[in-house]
């Protein structure tokens, strides 16, 4: 015997979101199968994400005739957190910033502030800070991977080995601004679900560095840069205080700046295809 349904109550409570309560009748001997049904039911009228999907159902039997049952069905759209939890192996992109310190030679018009004096060829002048500090804050943006998990492995023990490592791939799956950036991963952290062990809510946190001309930022394997220096060793007479020879002679070592430099790479390339598609919801 099918289910009746004898009422449905409809609330809208966000601009694409809805609460549903419906209320059946049905034998008392078919209860528990009429309530397995409706746990992944979803009420007629309403489809995609933001459909209601069950949330409670509950019945009780009728007190003067036993026979009879009253299946009350909860229905709600779920929040992001829910949906997660519920359909896992999905993912939400969230966006912060942060800084690290970073000491220079050069400012920003290119003159040295620090170090030998690049115009003077004997090495024998250097620049040296004074007041204040040479270490600027470099900005940098932190791009957080949120979402749960269907598996340990799948989730976090995949990828522990690529922890400080550089992504190969495009994220396809947001938008063209962050997706198509260089990204170092630098942290992953999870727990399990409450209700389920075996999945795993997750944090996977990259940065980028924004810096370069127009904001384009900078690619991790060309923000370390090496500049090629020349060992200059001379000998020079001792004075006494008088200002006469002593006859005795000193090696002084200077340096002197060579118009030589080089990238350090630093970082390994690998593919984070996986953690791209958990960002794909359809």
């Amino acid at each position: 015997m099918a289910r009746n349904l004898l009422k449905r109550k409809t609330r809208r409570i966000d601009e694409d979101a809805w609460e549903v309560t419906d209320f059946y009748s049905c034998p008392n001997s078919e209860v528990d199968t009429h309530k397995a049904q409706l746990w992944p039911f979803i009420p007629p009228g309403y489809s995609g994400r933001s459909a209601p999907v069950a949330q409670v159902v509950d019945h009780e039997v009728d007190f003067f005739a036993r026979t009879n049952a009253r299946i009350v069905a909860q229905f709600r759209t779920l929040t992001n957190e829910e949906y997660m939890a519920r359909y896992p192996n999905k993912v939400l992109l969230s966006v912060g910033a942060a800084s690290r310190g970073e000491r220079v030679r050069v400012d920003r018009a290119g003159k040295v502030i620090s170090g030998p004096d690049d115009a003077d060829a004997s090495g024998r002048y250097h620049w040296r800070i004074v007041e204040g500090s040479n270490i600027i804050q470099r900005p940098l943006m932190v791009l957080r991977f949120h979402g749960y998990v269907d598996g340990f492995f799948t989730g976090v023990g995949s990828f522990w080995d690529e922890l400080g490592k550089i992504n190969s791939n495009i994220f396809v799956n947001t938008t063209p601004t962050i997706g198509s950036k260089e990204l170092l991963f630098l942290r992953i952290a999870s727990r399990p679900y409450r209700f389920n062990r075996q999945i795993q809510i997750v944090d996977y946190d990259f940065l980028w560095n924004p810096g370069g001309k127009f904001g384009r930022g900078i690619e991790w394997n060309e923000s370390t840069i090496a500049q090629k220096f020349e060992t200059i060793v001379a000998i020079v007479d001792e004075y006494d205080v008088n200002g006469a020879k002593t006859g005795n002679t000193h090696a002084v070592r200077s340096e002197r700046v060579l118009d030589i430099t080089r990238l350090a790479e630093l970082y390994e390339d690998t593919s984070f295809a996986s953690l791209d598609s958990w960002l794909d919801w359809d």
